[in-house]
This record gives C-alpha cells, sequence and structure tokens, in this order.
C-alpha cells in the first residue's frame, strides 16, 4: 500500500465515505442527510485506481457541500 493509497484511506474514514467492491467496479458512497450519494468507478486493468478515483469523487462532492 502507498502513502497516497493510505492517505486516501483515511479519508474516507474521516468523511465516512463507505467502500463497496462489485464484480467489475467499485461504488464510494456517502450519506448527506437527505440521500445516499453513489460514486461508481469501473475496475478496468487496476483495481486500486478505480478505488482511488471514486473515494476521490465522493470527497470533492463533500467538499462541494461544505462550501
Amino acid at each position: 500500500m502507498t502513502d497516497e493509497d493510505k492517505n486516501l484511506l483515511e479519508l474516507a474514514v474521516k468523511l465516512r465515505i463507505h467502500i463497496s467492491p462489485r464484480l467489475d467496479h467499485v461504488e464510494a458512497r456517502f450519506f448527506d442527510g437527505a440521500a445516499w450519494n453513489c460514486f461508481k468507478e469501473r475496475y478496468g486493468d487496476n483495481e486500486n485506481a478505480a478505488t482511488r478515483r471514486a473515494i476521490v469523487r465522493a470527497a470533492e462532492e463533500i467538499g462541494k457541500a461544505m462550501q
């Protein structure tokens, strides 16, 4: 696990982002108080990269809501 992976995992925990691996994609979900928001990324040839992208997309959306 790289430092980037560790940092993103810590971010996901802090922001309460739920990571759900699926057969061909990963989902990063969070509850905004009214509804669940879900960001899906297809694995392609790199499951770890797809997971990182999903976490970043969810975190960006949380950040937008905080502004």
